[in-house]
């Protein structure tokens, strides 16, 4: 009752009862699938103890048969886990209100530590909690969360936010909020140039990150907003008419993951291009087309990757594998919906609300779940793969693997083993100019963010060099890295601008640069350059771009205005007779003045209350 793409075909995994309630899943170095199962979620909330029956597994495929066959339980007693990450030779685990760190010391593949790493999550509602962590390519983890939110503190910090992407780096005691979100934030997905999307519930199933909302904080004149719902449809493609919707109906009321296809098993229109939403309410995993737009996205309609006739089928993840052909959790549920509470009045039988805000159902399974893999028909069988962090030249090789998970696998290893000695061989990767048909050199981009993890740029005047030359490496997506990476200097700044990236060809690229300079302390120098490039109409008429060189030019305003009023000695705004009910503008005619309620009704904008104009 399942369907997939032409040219493919499904393959079960794992299934019952040797897996129930899959939430997440990952891959370790060995290529073992790590399942978390969850039999507590919505209800049985443990605030006291965090004590409960969920459990991290580890299922393997021992015979190779293409079925799990070996099942370890890693860490049990767990209280409603989400999701979890491998770091630092263990994994950590978003279990609200807790951040756990689990690791095992002896080899037994059974976790013998336990510590609280954050706290502070809420639990108010368990479907509005953390979840998604990752390891991404800038050696931090990642993450989102819905309205619980979190208050406290983190690493010395006090925070408080809901509905927000988020990253940290528990070594560097490290946590920053990256953008805001418009509701339960389900998904989070990082394209392999390092672009990062998200899905959250109700209509939004496709989110891009451009700006971090810290190189807008404290600026007047814009919102510190620095993420943008952009799907480009709002229908569901479900093949059965038996869904339960309690909102957006045919469209994406749980859009749960934002995956994209980061190997080269699938057909090239795969790669690196669509994004794998999964809404279980509806039993389908959607493919997301991401379309690129300036230094922005669109998407657009890709239809569906898998999709179930079957009620109960409730795909919640999809992700690439070891094997380069994407996973699919299924939850196997009946019930998949939180809330709201059912009803005699609704014609249903009365209900009531559980602990963690969601209403008790006799229905909801706690014995099933599967894990599916959509596989190329006639596709290559791939060689099982086994990194060891204690032999370098294994991971080193493996950063520039075909596959972006054995690729950051490799990255994390290297990283958690820190061996400077392997140095020479990723500079030898960054100075390569290779590049395929999509314009990637994934070992070198990989290789300069492996040594940002591994030494400090500030001291280390080798590796400093080695980042600053990527500044002129064919590939955007290595430029744009050697942006983000090297250090907030003078000697950055000089190696930014001798290198011309303020007015890379690429966006993105372009977009780095100018977001460098909304970081650093304020310069004549750096004010001059910003206000030459705020004078390009590419830039002017890119909505990332634009907001980029504002937040820059606020920054960087003593310079800004010194080389605006060198090209214009004579204007005086004073001359236009501004009043403080009325707004200055400027268009291809020219300065003009309009009555500021006239403005803002022009503008598409609303006045709320009394505003103050500037």
């Amino acid at each position: 009752m399942i369907q997939v793409p032409a040219g493919f075909k499904l393959e079960l995994f794992v299934s019952e009862p040797d897996i129930i309630n899959p939430i997440a899943m990952n891959w370790d170095e060995r290529g073992r699938l790590w399942v978390i199962e969850t039999v507590d979620y919505p209800n049985t909330v443990r605030n006291d103890n965090g004590i409960g029956d969920d459990r991290v597994k580890i299922c393997e495929d021992t015979d190779g048969d293409g079925k799990a066959d070996k099942f370890t339980i890693f860490a049990e007693n767990l209280n409603i886990p989400t999701s979890f990450s491998f770091y630092d030779v263990g994994i950590v685990v978003s279990q609200a209100p807790h951040f756990l760190f689990l690791k095992d010391t002896n080899g037994d593949d059974k976790a013998d530590v336990r510590e609280i790493m954050i706290d502070g999550w809420g639990t108010f509602d368990t479907h509005a909690g953390p979840s998604n962590l990752q390891y991404r390519i800038d050696n931090q983890l990642y993450g989102v969360v819905g309205y619980s939110g979190f208050e406290g503190q983190i690493f010395g910090k006090n925070f408080k936010f809901n509905q927000n992407v988020y990253r940290f780096n528990p070594k560097k005691n490290t946590f920053e909020v990256l953008t805001n979100t418009s509701n339960n934030t389900w998904g989070l997905g990082i394209t392999e140039d390092n672009s990062v999307f998200a899905s959250t519930a109700n209509n939004t199933h496709s989110v891009y990150l451009g700006i971090p909302n810290s190189a807008m904080n404290g600026i007047v004149g814009i919102p510190a907003q620095g993420s943008l719902k952009i799907d480009g449809h709002y229908d569901m493609q479900a093949i059965t008419p038996n869904v339960r919707q309690v909102d957006v109906f045919g469209g994406f009321t749980a859009a749960a993951g934002h995956h994209f296809y980061t190997a080269r098993n699938y057909p090239s229109t795969y790669w690196n291009k669509i994004a794998f939403v999964c809404e279980p309410t509806g039993g389908v995993v959607h493919m997301a087309k991401i379309v690129k737009t300036g230094a922005g996205y669109q998407e657009e309609d890709g239809g569906n990757l898998f999709a179930s006739s079957d009620e109960w089928v409730s795909p919640v993840e999809a992700k690439v594998g070891p094997d380069g052909n994407v996973w699919v959790a299924d939850w196997y549920n009946f019930i998949v919906q939180h809330n709201p509470t059912p009803s005699k009045e609704r014609g249903g039988f009365d209900a009531e609300n559980g602990d963690g805000n969601a209403y008790v159902n006799p229905l909801r399974d706690k014995s099933r779940g599967r894990i599916w893999r959509v596989v190329p028909k006639g596709a290559h069988e791939t060689d099982p793969m086994v990194l060891n962090s204690e032999d370098s030249e294994g991971p080193v090789g493996a950063l520039s693997n075909p596959n972006m998970f054995w690729r950051m696998t490799a990255q994390r290893l290297l990283v958690e083993n820190q061996d400077t000695d392997v140095l020479t061989d990723l500079y030898k990767l960054v100075n390569s100019n290779n590049v395929d048909n999509m314009g990637m050199n994934a070992g070198a981009l990989h290789a300069l963010w492996t040594i940002d993890g591994l030494v400090s740029l500030e001291s280390n005047q080798e590796a400093r060099d080695v980042v600053a030359g990527a500044l002129y490496h064919p590939s955007a997506a290595v430029r744009r890295a050697a942006v983000q990476i090297l250090p907030k200097t003078e000697a950055s700044d000089n190696a930014i601008i001798k290198s011309n990236v303020l007015y890379d060809k690429e966006p993105l690229v372009q977009l780095a640069a100018i977001l460098y300079m909304a970081d650093r302390e304020p310069s004549d120098v750096l004010g001059e350059v910003i206000y030459d490039v705020s004078k390009s109409d590419a830039v002017l008429k890119d909505n990332w771009l634009s907001k980029a060189v504002y937040a820059a030019a606020a920054k960087q305003g003593n310079g800004f205005m010194a080389s605006y009023r060198e090209e214009y000695p004579n204007f005086d705004i004073s001359s236009l007779g501004i009043t403080k009910r009325q707004a200055l503008d400027y268009d291809d005619s020219g300065w003009k003045t309009m009555e500021l309620p006239q403005y803002i009704e022009d503008a598409g904008l609303e006045m709320d209350g009394i505003i103050s104009v500037s």
